[in-house]
């Protein structure tokens, strides 16, 4: 993968293009999705109901006559707008059928219509393709598995150790349930944030993931698995579903990692939903131990492009890049 670095140029295919920044009661929401529909690197995440549920409000960046279309969770703090992803949302980006269009995150931001927010914290979709970089982005990486073949040639890309590990949970006589359950995730997360702050949720935003949930699971959007032991949930995993594209979202208990639930319960999305034309998208895996359990299931590493700007005035800007503000709503969270 090339990357070109210190871009500052407005990319060619923008130049002949209007480019509009809208609410959302100004989208056309069949259009928007139909074109988030046609892309390549289509997302669950980029629809107008889950971006509703989850980032009320937000805007959207309309580019030609929805020839592109790019979602902003916009939030205003302190005053001033800023575009910030929300929790649990790992990347959008730009779709669009039109691959150029799509390879023109992030260098998209140079355009003056975003010069109105003051800070840019924004996850561009998995590159396939040169990343051209700007001022502001770094290049991480996430891990994708295509489930196009059979279950048994998928398997044998799976470590030794991951076998192992789903051997073990099998011989240990608990089994995987597939009854929907909305508030699986946000019940794993409540609880195990008790003692992780990392994985805090505040309660309205786990609300709306949950909401989110349902709404998935009715519209054939979802699937959750879970495990219990002494009918105490351990483990389980919500996975948002599009047309090629699925995101878990999976979580154990001390109790569920020592029974190896996640290895199982991803083992078994594999193994119901192999030889169909999608991809499961792990979604970000900047920490080594989620990189390496991503990529031993046979996954293969993607990049994609983390942008940071602040425009914001001192002190702010000092405590954004310090990630202060993020501190302060954790101590005096309700």
């Amino acid at each position: 993968m090339r990357r070109t670095n210190g871009l500052s140029a407005i990319p060619d295919e923008l130049n002949n293009l209007p480019l509009r920044i809208m609410p959302r009661h100004n989208i056309e929401a069949t259009r928007w999705d139909d074109c988030v529909r046609k892309s390549k690197n289509e997302s669950p995440l980029a629809y107008c109901e889950i971006l509703d549920i989850l980032t009320p409000d937000w805007y959207g960046v309309i580019i030609g006559d929805y020839t592109g279309v790019m979602p902003l969770p916009v939030a205003r703090q302190f005053g001033f707008l800023t575009v910030q992803m929300p929790q649990e949302v790992i990347s959008l980006g730009i779709f669009s059928p039109e691959p150029r269009i799509v390879d023109s995150f992030p260098v998209i931001f140079n355009h003056p219509a975003f010069s109105v927010f003051k800070f840019i914290h924004y996850n561009g979709s998995p590159s396939y393709s040169e990343i051209r970089t700007i001022q502001g982005c770094r290049v991480k990486q996430t891990f994708e598995l295509y489930l196009n073949n059979d279950y048994e040639k998928i398997y044998r890309s799976y470590s030794r150790t991951h076998r192992r590990n789903i051997k073990a949970f099998h011989d240990s006589g608990l089994s995987i349930d597939s009854t929907p359950f909305p508030g699986i995730f946000t019940s794993l997360i409540a609880e195990i944030g008790k003692t992780r702050p990392e994985l805090y949720m505040p309660p309205q935003y786990r609300k709306r993931f949950e909401n989110m949930t349902k709404y998935a699971l009715e519209n054939d959007m979802g699937e959750t698995l879970s495990v219990r032991k002494n009918n105490q949930l351990i483990g389980g995993a919500f996975f948002l579903k599009s047309k090629k594209r699925v995101i878990p979202y999976h979580l154990a208990t001390p109790e569920g990692r020592r029974f190896k639930t996640s290895f199982a319960i991803i083992d078994y999305f594999i193994k119901k939903h192999s030889g169909q034309n999608m991809v499961i998208d792990f979604a970000g895996s900047v920490l080594p131990n989620v990189a390496m359990f991503n990529r031993r299931f046979g996954a293969r590493p993607v990049p994609y492009c983390n942008v940071t700007i602040n425009r914001l005035p001192q002190p702010l800007k000092m405590a954004k890049n310090k990630n202060l503000l993020f501190k302060l709503r954790y101590l005096f969270r309700t």
